[in-house]
C-alpha cells in the first residue's frame, strides 16, 4: 500500500477535556484503541502496542515519543509504522454540543509503505473512540495478529 497523509475528523459528544482524557489516559486508550499503553504526558511518553495495533508491535517496539501536548487542545506523537516514520496528530475544536476532533496521520516520506495503517483503521479507531465517550462498547477491533483470510 502506498501511504498518502490521513486527514479525518469526527463530532464527539464529548467535550474538550473529556476527549482529550479518553486520548491520554492509559486505561482509557485500552478500551477503544490498543490492547496495551503505558502514556505518561511528562515524559512525553505515548506508549502502545499489542494485537489491535498494525505491525503488532511488542512493548519494545511500541514506543511513541510526543512532539506536542497541550491538554484539551492538541496530541501529536510519533509511529514508527514498519520501516517508515510518521506523524499522528489529534487536535481538538470545541463545538457547541461538543468536539470536532481532526486528525491527521502523515509520513515522512510520501508514498512509502504504511503495512495496513490505512483508512479504515482510522475509521474503525475513532468510530470506537465515540462509542467509548458515549458509554457503549467499543469492541469492534481488528487483531492483526491473526492471518486476514476471506471473502468479500
Amino acid at each position: 500500500m502506498t501511504f498518502t497523509t490521513k486527514r479525518m475528523q469526527i463530532v464527539l459528544s464529548a467535550d474538550p477535556d473529556s476527549v482529550f482524557k479518553a486520548l491520554t489516559e492509559s486505561k482509557a486508550v485500552c478500551a477503544w484503541f490498543s490492547e496495551h499503553a503505558e502514556i505518561d504526558l511528562a515524559a512525553k511518553q505515548y506508549d502502545f502496542w499489542g494485537k489491535y495495533t498494525p505491525t503488532v508491535p511488542d512493548r519494545s517496539t511500541g514506543k511513541h515519543p510526543i512532539v506536542e501536548c497541550v491538554p484539551g487542545e492538541v496530541l501529536s506523537y510519533r509511529w514508527l509504522v514498519g520501516d517508515h516514520e510518521t506523524q499522528v496528530t489529534f487536535r481538538l475544536h470545541p463545538q457547541q454540543q461538543g468536539t470536532l476532533l481532526t486528525l491527521r496521520h502523515a509520513a515522512d516520506n510520501e508514498g512509502s509503505s504504511t503495512l495496513g495503517v490505512g483508512e479504515d483503521f482510522w475509521f474503525l479507531s475513532l468510530e470506537n473512540l465515540r462509542r467509548y465517550l458515549d458509554g457503549k462498547p467499543s469492541d469492534a477491533r481488528v487483531d492483526f495478529s491473526s492471518p486476514m483470510r476471506g471473502h468479500i
